[in-house]
């Protein structure tokens, strides 16, 4: 009878709660639908049967109580009403009218509730200072009894106790997990975001199930590849060959992200591909086996690795299932030796066998910057020198208010976490008019130099690099390198300007390293920026530091140097192959027997001007500024002068607005950013004339070329397909530029 009382309260309670209020009476015989404590909706189901009220002759007596909560205020009841505490207060009164002498004999009374926290406290502190229990009430080998359970206030009490307990504990649990891996013993410190990818924790609770407390097992995982060698996972790495006798990596492949391709030229597809359906999963796969068997036979665990790289995704999965039938388990694998300093990659890598006996970039050019970041680039930054200084001597007009440059300039006034807009304005108001000599060269994207205007005060320019601007100088060459390349890039990361440069000339963010230095901030003299070992380098060959910038510039876009070494640079700074590199006795290199023998000093310096040479052509034809006979100055070379010929739809000569990029390829998106778009191409065969124009150079060039539209009437004829592929830096060179001169 209690139940059936406490049931249909609890049932009214929920039920005169409900969204949109509900119209009518209560039913308490529907009262099972609104109560949600499975035990409770169990027993009043149970006990509300026809075949057990009727017998007892509840059924009237239940609709006199349903009658009896109809009559109740609803606003005024529930304006007192204290959720937490309502069995308990209805529970007393309650079994005081219905049965007084049972409430006598059971000792029924209410213990407040601050009573009840209190002891369930005290309970878990005992539990975890007295008995070493660090989990408290919530340690899974904790029973809780309560022989006098009444309304259960103790064990909903425990129960929020073990709820909090848990919390603390998955905070604990969380910071584990996540933290494990970047602590590193010998191996390089992780770089970057990676392990804060959710599959890494998965990861760690199975390892440190293995190797922390049975001591024996396997972990098999499908999940995304980029832990084989990504830099954020260095210590993860480390942490399995130490833990693991073995690790058998199966690489599925599938990358979308970069457009990756089986070994037959087709597209990769996800493994997941299924026909018919787009599983949208666009990161590369591997299946990782990690094994232990408890024995301590292995100190160092053994890395196995092959691939399934079979273009279609039914065509793989077939092939792992019939790898299955190969009498030996390790079938088809190749052992691998990851190398430490590269952070103990779980995949082949192309590196020289000399790569470590070579200097990295800043080890020869110790002094390099971070380059220019406006964040205001649609402000900041132009083709058009005339229309830079227009806006900008808008921006330091007093007489314009700032609703109105806000209104023709947005990205110049509006705010963000760490650009107050308006307060910056009248700063730079109150110095007075635009710095003049702020309106600079800027190499903005390969091959593209814009006007910049640059002022270090003021907080105008997000990242201005004040120590950066003394450096640019008449003379000074700058080469533009990132730390390492991006995933899926193969094409050269370097690029060569005389101009002050942007972040972001090349894709994952440009370091800007100098040939000379100023000697002090007064703009006199110079120095070259050199190592002391790249200095005696050069003084024993008798050559200069012009010399050594060109060398690596000529190196850096060499496409046998960047595939021999591809895995290497895409986990570090660049090495520099130096002939006659190193000076006899330099500390730290490995004894002669160790390394490949050096020449001698002058067929070294022989070797590297030549090397030098072809990087200085190549440092002119990467400057649109720089003219270059032939190519862009004087009578064209024959080749040069069949490519992207000016053109129209009706062979008329192109004039005035023929010039317009209309074609879409590019606008401005959010925050002034601009969004490529497809434009348009036609691909088609070279025509006899231009074949024979390119002659010798069409392999090179390509088997295709393009006729590449500026709008619907004019285009450039003949873009051979490499020129149009063409990529520096992560960005496709024509077309980025296309999509930042859209109208």
């Amino acid at each position: 009878v209690q139940t059936l009382f406490y049931g249909v309260f609890s049932a009214w309670v929920l039920w005169a709660r409900q969204l949109p209020t509900p119209t009518g009476g209560f039913d308490w015989r529907t009262a099972v639908w609104h109560l949600r404590a499975p035990v409770l909706a169990a027993l009043f189901q149970q006990l509300s049967q026809p075949g057990r009220l009727q017998p007892l002759g509840l059924v009237e007596v239940l609709d006199w109580t349903a009658a009896a909560l109809d009559r109740v205020d609803h606003g005024a009841f529930f304006s007192r009403f204290d959720e937490g505490e309502a069995v308990p207060y209805f529970y007393e009164p309650f079994l005081e009218a219905f049965d007084p002498d049972l409430r006598k004999q059971l000792g029924v009374w209410y213990t407040p509730s601050e009573v009840v926290r209190y002891m369930v406290a005290r309970v878990d502190r005992a539990l975890k200072d007295d008995l070493g229990i660090p989990e408290g009430l919530a340690a899974e080998n904790v029973y809780v009894l309560d022989p006098c359970c009444g309304t259960g206030a103790y064990l909903a009490e425990v129960l929020r106790r073990i709820a909090a307990n848990l919390e603390g504990m998955a905070v604990d649990e969380e910071r584990e997990l996540s933290e494990s891996y970047r602590r590193t013993k010998r191996v390089r410190r992780p770089e970057g975001q990676g392990l804060n990818d959710l599959y890494v924790r998965f990861f760690r609770m199975a390892e440190r199930r293995i190797a922390e407390k049975t001591g024996r097992g396997v972990v098999c995982f499908i999940s995304n590849y980029s832990w084989l060698d990504g830099l954020s996972f260095t210590g993860m790495r480390e942490r399995y060959l130490d833990a693991f006798d073995v690790v058998r990596i199966d690489n599925l492949h599938g990358d979308r992200i970069v457009s990756e391709y089986s070994p037959d030229g087709r597209t990769s597809e996800t493994v997941f591909a299924l026909q018919g359906q787009s599983p949208g999963i666009k990161v590369g796969t591997s299946i990782v086996l990690l094994s232990r068997s408890g024995t301590g036979a292995s100190a160092n665990g053994r890395i196995l690795y092959r691939d399934f790289h079979q273009a279609r995704a039914a065509e793989r999965r077939q092939a792992m299932l019939e790898s299955l039938d190969a009498p030996d388990m390790d079938s088809g694998y190749s052992m691998l030796e990851p190398a430490l300093r590269l952070g103990l990659p779980f995949k082949p890598m192309a590196v020289s066998k000399d790569w470590f006996d070579w200097p990295a970039l800043p080890d020869l050019f110790p002094v390099s910057f971070p380059g220019v970041q406006t964040s205001r680039d649609g402000f900041l930054v132009d083709t058009d020198v005339g229309l830079l200084k227009a806006r900008i001597g808008d921006y330091f007009d007093p007489t314009i208010r700032h609703e109105e440059v806000a209104q023709r300039y947005p990205s110049a006034m509006k705010d963000t976490v760490q650009f107050d807009a308006r307060a910056v304005r009248d700063v730079l108001l109150s110095r007075g008019g635009p710095n003049e000599d702020g309106f600079v060269r800027h190499a903005y994207r390969p091959f593209d130099n814009r006007w910049l205007y640059w002022d270090a005060d003021g907080g105008l320019l997000d990242r201005p690099r004040a120590d950066y601007r003394p450096h640019v100088f008449r003379g000074n060459l700058w080469l533009c390198n990132a730390q390492h390349v991006r995933k899926g890039a193969d094409e050269p990361q370097a690029y060569c300007t005389r101009h002050i440069g942007a972040r972001h000339l090349i894709e994952r963010g440009a370091n800007w390293f100098p040939a000379w230095l100023r000697d002090d901030s007064q703009g006199i003299g110079r120095h070259p920026n050199l190592s002391g070992a790249a200095r005696r380098y050069l003084e024993r060959l008798g050559l200069g530091v012009e010399d050594l910038f060109h060398h690596v510039l000529a190196v850096l876009h060499d496409p046998a140097y960047r595939e021999a070494n591809a895995g290497a640079l895409r986990m570090e700074w660049p090495r520099i192959p130096l002939p006659g590199w190193p000076a006899p006795g330099t500390v730290g290199v490995p004894p002669a027997s160790e390394r490949t023998p050096t020449l001698p000093d002058q067929q070294a310096a022989e070797t590297l001007a030549r090397s030098a040479a072809r990087g200085r052509r190549l440092a002119a034809l990467l400057d649109p500024d720089t003219p270059v006979p032939g190519v862009t100055t004087g009578a064209l070379r024959p080749e040069v002068a069949a490519i992207a010929v000016p053109a129209t739809t009706d062979g008329r000569n192109m004039t005035g607005q023929d010039f317009a990029l209309t074609a879409g390829w590019g606008h401005v998106g959010a925050g002034g950013a601009v969004m490529p778009g497809q434009g348009r191409v036609v691909e088609r065969a070279f025509t006899p004339d231009e074949r024979a124009a390119l002659n010798s150079d069409i392999p090179a060039f390509g088997e295709t070329t393009f006729d590449v539209y500026l709008n619907h009437r004019a285009f450039w004829r003949n873009v051979p397909a490499a020129v149009w592929s063409y990529k520096l830096g992560g960005y496709q060179v024509l077309k980025k530029w296309l999509s930042y001169r859209e109208r």
